[in-house]
């Protein structure tokens, strides 16, 4: 049997291990808006009062930035070594998804009256442009360093070839002490579209596959469960002793928080390692995991719909019954935004991309061989 033939099997077995982690890392995504769009009146919930509430929020809802990190690494663990191959037209179908999603969140709300643009003629063309711009605009700043990390890949996997273990061990030794200091130093009203910490993850995924059996990956369960416990301690204590007074301490569990970093290398290596049969239900549902994404974190409602549309500001106040109705609520969107956006996948960008035309395919053909040329 041929390496490409081996590297086809072991990728189909281990497929599932790795589309349940994107499931999961998705469902650790919605928690964390959940919890952190929240707002009891006008302080976010993350703010609020020492409460069993805030407990919960913390426990359920501190791993959005740990499933970012996922995200970045099972792409770039498939992507590191592909240097041969590049598809512009996975680019494609991911800016389309985007703006697609774009114009269906704002029309859904601006007819729920949700629409934080105001209403009118000119705020509904500026609603418009900003949905065409969603997939370069940052709104979505995961998709945005997603799609320029997809086109600067094959000359990071030229950069990683030519390096030296000794050479880039002191590559990601430095970057892991700076891409941190970065977080905490700059300032939180300039853009950023999270190139940065696209790239940071990229490359160090390119270090760990250079170092199988690595630490991380020897001792990825204790390593999870320790920085688990320590990143919610932490935000208890940041709590207590009122962060808003102390900004510095707050911006420890900012996107490029070294907790998240460890949390979401453990993490990756648990279900890396995880055996378990190839799952059609798995895959197929791992297909939406974007869609849920666009759906519940869309600019044009994400503000309203835990706290006018769900109401879990009201639970999260008053009432023991907060943990439920925060889990059904991140379940059911999950639930709905999969359902809908595998409609689109098959009803839509399947049909859509199975149409050919010649002078399309050439131009794609052109990029794709620009691209992967040296």
């Amino acid at each position: 049997m041929t390496n490409s033939k081996q590297q086809t099997l072991r990728s189909k077995t281990r497929q599932s291990n790795f589309e349940l982690l994107r499931i999961v890392s998705m469902l650790m995504i919605v928690f964390y808006h959940a919890f952190y769009h929240l707002k009891i009146g006008k302080v976010p919930a993350s703010q609020t009062p020492f409460s069993m509430n805030l407990v919960i929020g913390y426990l359920l809802g501190s791993w959005g930035l740990v499933g970012v990190g996922c995200f970045f690494l099972l792409s770039a663990h498939f992507l590191i070594g592909r240097s041969k191959s590049f598809g512009i037209k996975k680019i494609l179908r991911l800016i389309l998804q985007v703006i697609f999603w774009s114009f269906i969140m704002l029309a859904i709300s601006i007819e729920l009256d949700v629409y934080p643009g105001g209403s009118g003629t000119v705020a509904i063309l500026k609603g418009i442009i900003k949905a065409v711009a969603s997939p370069f605009s940052g709104a979505y700043w995961f998709i945005t360093a997603y799609i320029f990390m997809y086109i600067l890949y094959p000359f990071m996997n030229y950069i990683i070839d030519q390096l030296s273990d000794t050479f880039y061990r002191k590559l990601i030794i430095i970057l892991t002490i700076i891409v941190p200091l970065y977080t905490f130093c700059r300032n939180w009203n300039s853009p950023s579209c999270g190139l940065d910490i696209a790239v940071y993850y990229y490359l160090l995924c390119g270090y760990l596959k250079r170092n199988p059996n690595n630490f991380f990956e020897r001792h990825a369960n204790s390593i999870f469960w320790v920085s688990s416990l320590l990143t919610v301690l932490l935000e208890i204590m940041c709590n207590l002793i009122k962060p808003l007074t102390v900004p510095g301490i707050v911006r420890l569990q900012g996107r490029n928080s070294v907790f998240a970093i460890i949390t979401a290398i453990s993490l990756f290596y648990i279900f890396k390692n995880l055996k378990i049969k190839p799952s059609k239900l798995i895959n197929v549902v791992a297909k939406g995991t974007l869609g849920v994404y666009l759906i519940h974190e869309s600019v044009f409602w994400n503000g309203s719909l835990w706290n006018k549309l769900l109401n879990l500001d009201a639970y999260f106040k008053n009432s023991a019954n907060y943990i439920l109705v925060y889990i059904c609520s991140v379940l059911l969107i999950y639930f709905v935004a999969t359902v809908i956006d595998l409609i689109r996948l098959n009803l839509l960008e399947k049909p859509l991309f199975s149409i050919k035309l010649p002078l399309l395919e050439r131009l794609f053909n052109k990029f794709d061989s620009y691209i992967k040329s040296e």
